[in-house]
């Protein structure tokens, strides 16, 4: 068949073909126009390819590509999945068998018709013959109704349907009809296509393509009557002549009935009840239909529902508390169970006219359950003992708590029914036990510290009244004189964390002081120090003893990094301490001479793992780690070294106690408090796997209550008002076109390459190669001579410009890299310009980083001081600067906190402003983009960022490399 051109006159139109084995398909075509203005018998089927061509586009379009769906070679590819090669006609007419067809393929192309024939009600429909696709054309009938027809006498039974559209009825006779499509129906008669107004079952069609009516025998009624006629009144309109049709009215009772869903789990199914037909609520069947033989006579019994009362009633149940659980089963809004709801409503059910059921399978007690909590405080811990009641049954708690621990809710009455144990109960005898540090018998033993974070404790008048718990709380710490040997000024917040540092250490616990960066967290500690040191120094409560009076100094670990920074503000704020420095290959084996004559011995993480064997021998008035996230990694020798060290209380201080995950916050509490936290195993099934995987919030307020005595954070925009502001501004920078060109390709092939990577070897082993490919992107966006490629960097150019900009308005500059080598870069164009500066990396030695940050701050020609984001993030007091250029994004944004606060901290006079410089359009935008969006597990625990990099997935490869 010749092309049908598009420049000529011609017309779409659609045309039903009848094909062997598929049935009927409906097909479009292009038709030339005549100058007559008549179709001409040429014609080009349009398939999804030439639709454009064709000018058919949009919803049309959506039409074609359904009718392109029922092409043999398409059915073929969806339907076929043998594992021998072959061809769609193979498959059509040697594989395909009859119960493929009926079930799956020809209800999928009925769908697809259907589908296609609501989107072309403007175009000529015709039905093909002889392969002419325009034998015929078809008037489209819409709006079609049917009614039923059952007529009764002595001779038997016939049943027909008629048809009737804009009030006439169209005519019907023998053989002149064609079933097209079952579901929907679409039922040509002569040239009328018929489209019907309700949902219709085409089935019912089927007797009457080539009859006129069907006869049914005398014998055959009442099979008849049973199985095909009561279903078909209550789904369609009859109209019957020798059985009678009686619609029948009823008052209806709703019923609320304790059930089980498919998960056997309590639920409440809501059903009505007419006459003796019960409806459950979900159910769509709104007619029910029951038949009555009386005789020689039938009746059909027609019940209708009414939708009306039936959603007066669930409006009145919701109201009550209830949600949807799914069909016809409710659940309470709270955490109770179904029972215990049916319990507390079941007067408000009656009021309401509810019908209260139990599934008579289900043997459960309506009685209400009371528990009675008895707590005891002894030196070191509370008693608990708990007695539990249903009615006038006493249970023994110890069967209480096995059915409990056994994850099981029910428990069997003395009665033999089951009662139910509440929910909130399971928390609270499963927390109970949690923390019950006693092994046998039925009383639970609660230590105090525990006993804060446990709710069953919260409003008892022995926790209320404990003295040790009232020493415990954070807003409350007990007051302590600032000795006279401590030469400074206490700001309020600092003589709040002064008092709560003595608080801990007079009880014997320790904590973690985790104030922002630049409060102070060295001078409360100093203040601490000399207080415990001194022999006449009192508390100021009366019952509170004074300070540990045996002459044993205290310890101090921290970076080696750090140690000028400790001795210069011993000078200043405590310099009558005896401080003895422990570290240098010249340091003593034997510290027996030492504990006599020292108050603080200093030494480093280092020195304390290797000389472990000897400090683990002494016992200190307290032990203080600085930076203590030096020992977040549980699993480190450095870790473990230090925790083999004993003293009456022990401190960490960091700004960031948790870098990474959880776990950071467990190893430095299990130095300040071992056993706070549980072991480690205990830790992560009860604390870190329900807070980081399955983001818990119950068990994040658990956390945070439980830890809450004994971490004390503080921000700056609380405690320091008077600190001048810090403006955080994002510089967006362009790439050069030889770096982008660049970055687009790396990524391309790291992208490929690293998606690959996760397919074969999975997320975990391949963490160190998606690291090492983002990194490569990294450096390129900051420059790409990270990568020795000789291009030009479009950050780097921003960067001069506000150099020389923030340089000649007299500005001192801090500026970070994570790349030590971008730092060089930085550091060789400065040197061009012949401009001062300092320098600190991880090559830098103690020494020299004292004498760098000395330089810079009494300098006033030295203006900028290059920094590493790792050697400089910590333990560096520079607000001698005012502006910070951050000049890459760090996947933990506390790291970058961190930095910026070497300007904005106690003592800073100016604004600060940090400027981060970020490349557009990499993987630096899509850094800042996930931090704005990841959910923030610590905050809620202690207000800190958690780190992107733990929680790589796939989903996030592609947004980075997207």
């Amino acid at each position: 068949m010749a092309q049908v051109s598009n420049d000529k006159p011609f017309d779409v139109i659609y045309s039903f073909g009848y094909y062997p084995i598929l049935g009927y398909l409906l097909e479009a075509y292009a038709v030339p126009i005549l100058n007559n203005g008549q179709l001409s018998l040429s014609f080009q089927q349009i398939h999804v390819l030439t639709a454009e061509y064709y000018g058919i586009t949009g919803i049309e379009k959506e039409a074609i590509i359904a009718l392109d769906n029922t092409n043999p070679k398409k059915l073929f590819k969806r339907f076929y999945n043998g594992k021998k090669t072959i061809k769609s006609k193979e498959w059509l007419y040697d594989v395909l068998d009859e119960k493929t067809i009926k079930t799956q393929v020809r209800p999928y192309i009925e769908t697809q018709i259907y589908e296609a024939f609501e989107k072309i009600s403007n175009r000529k429909i015709f039905i093909s013959k002889d392969s002419n696709p325009m034998q015929q054309e078809l008037n489209v009938i819409k709006d079609t109704s049917i009614l039923f027809h059952l007529r009764r006498d002595e001779r038997g039974t016939i049943y027909f349907p008629t048809f009737k559209a804009n009030g006439e009825t169209i005519h019907r006779e023998p053989k002149a009809n064609v079933l097209l499509t079952h579901t929907p129906p679409l039922f040509l008669i002569e040239n009328n296509l018929l489209i019907f107004n309700e949902k219709l079952d085409g089935q019912k069609l089927v007797p009457f393509v080539n009859k006129k009516f069907i006869a049914i025998r005398k014998e055959a009624e009442e099979e008849f009557f049973t199985q095909f006629m009561v279903p078909l009144i209550e789904e369609y309109n009859v109209y019957s002549k020798g059985a009678e049709i009686i619609s029948e009215k009823h008052i209806a009772n709703a019923i609320i009935e304790i059930s089980k869903n498919l998960l056997d789990e309590d639920c409440l199914m809501l059903k009505f009840k007419y006459g003796e037909k019960i409806f459950p609520y979900h159910t769509t069947k709104l007619v029910s239909v029951h038949l009555e033989k009386d005789k020689e006579n039938y009746i059909f019994h027609r019940i209708k529902r009414s939708k009306i009362w039936e959603n007066h009633k669930l409006s009145a149940l919701l109201k009550l508390g209830l949600k949807f659980e799914s069909g016809s089963l409710f659940k309470p809004l709270n955490n109770i169970t179904s029972i215990e709801w049916l319990i507390s409503n079941k007067t408000k059910l009656k009021e309401n006219g509810f019908e209260v059921k139990v599934q008579e399978n289900l043997n459960y007690s309506l009685l209400k359950p009371e528990i009675d909590i008895q707590i005891n405080e002894k030196p070191d811990w509370f008693d608990v003992q708990i007695q539990v009641t249903f009615g006038e049954f006493i249970i023994p708690f110890a069967q209480l708590k096995k059915e409990i621990l056994n994850g099981s809710r029910e428990i069997r009455l003395p009665n033999g029914e089951i009662g139910i144990i509440p929910e909130e109960w399971i928390s609270r005898i499963s927390e109970l036990h949690e923390h019950n540090i006693k092994n046998s018998g039925n009383q639970i033993r609660i230590r105090h510290f525990h006993a804060n974070g446990i709710n069953v404790f919260q409003d008892t008048e022995e926790y209320l009244n404990s003295k040790h718990i009232q020493l415990l709380k954070l807003g409350k710490p007990k007051e302590f004189s600032v000795p006279a040997n401590f030469k400074g000024q206490l700001r309020d917040y600092q003589k709040t964390g002064f008092n709560w540092l003595l608080t801990l250490h007079e009880l014997g616990l320790g904590g973690i002081l985790a104030d922002d960066m630049g409060l102070g967290k060295t001078i409360q500690t100093l203040a601490m120090l000399c207080n415990i040191v001194t022999d006449n120094s009192k508390s100021i409560e009366k019952d509170i003893p004074s300070p540990n009076q045996q002459n044993k100094p205290s310890l101090l670990i921290l970076p080696t990094s750090l140690i000028h920074n400790w001795i210069s503000e011993i000078k200043v704020f405590a310099p009558s301490l005896k401080i003895y420095l422990h570290f240098g290959y010249k340091r003593k084996k034997d510290l027996d001479a030492i504990m006599d004559k020292s108050d603080l011995i200093i030494s480093t993480y280092g020195i304390a793992r290797n000389d472990i064997e000897t400090l683990k021998k002494y016992t200190f008035k307290t032990i203080i780690l600085d930076e203590s996230q030096n020992i977040k990694n549980n699993k480190s020798a450095t870790a473990k070294a230090v925790k083999l060290l004993h003293s009456k209380s022990k401190f960490s201080l960091t700004g960031t106690p948790i870098e990474n995950s959880l776990n950071d916050l467990w190893s430095q509490m299990d130095f300040a408090n071992p056993g706070l936290l549980f072991n480690h195993t205990k830790f992560k099934n009860y604390f870190l796997n329900p807070i980081e995987k399955d983001l818990n919030d119950t068990k994040s307020i658990k956390l945070k209550e439980l830890i809450e005595p004994f971490i004390l954070g503080r921000k700056k925009s609380q405690v320091a008002p008077e600190l001048p502001s810090k403006a955080v501004q994002t510089l967006l920078c362009g790439m050069t076109t030889e770096q982008e060109s660049l970055y687009e390709r790396i990524k391309s092939e790291y992208r490929n390459e690293i998606l690959l990577k996760i397919e074969e070897d999975g997320m975990q082993k391949s963490r160190m190669h998606i690291l090492s490919g983002l990194m490569k992107l990294r450096q390129i966006a900051n420059h790409p001579k990270l990568v020795k490629e000789d291009f030009d960097s479009g950050k780097f150019d921003l960067l001069k410009e506000k150099l020389d900009i923030s340089i000649e308005n007299g500005h001192k500059i801090l500026i970070f890299s994570q790349f030590v080598e971008f730092l060089k870069i930085i550091k060789s164009h400065l040197e061009e310009t012949k401009l001062s500066y300092s320098y600190l990396d991880g090559q830098t030695t103690p020494k020299q980083r004292n004498q760098e940050v000395q330089n810079f701050k009494e300098n006033k020609d030295i203006q900028v001081f290059l920094i590493s984001l790792k050697a400089g993030g910590t333990g560096l007091n520079l607000q001698e600067a005012d502006y910070v250029f951050m000049m890459d994004p760090w996947w933990n944004p506390a790291a970058e906190r961190q930095a910026e606060d070497r300007a904005h901290r106690i003592g800073q006079t100016k604004n600060v402003h940090v400027y981060k410089f970020i490349t557009k359009n990499t993987i630096e935008e899509k850094i800042l983009k996930l931090q704005n969006k990841k959910t923030n597990i610590s905050d809620k625990i202690i207000n800190y960022e958690d780190s992107l990099v733990k929680n790589f997935d796939k989903s996030l490869i592609d947004k980075l490399l997207n």
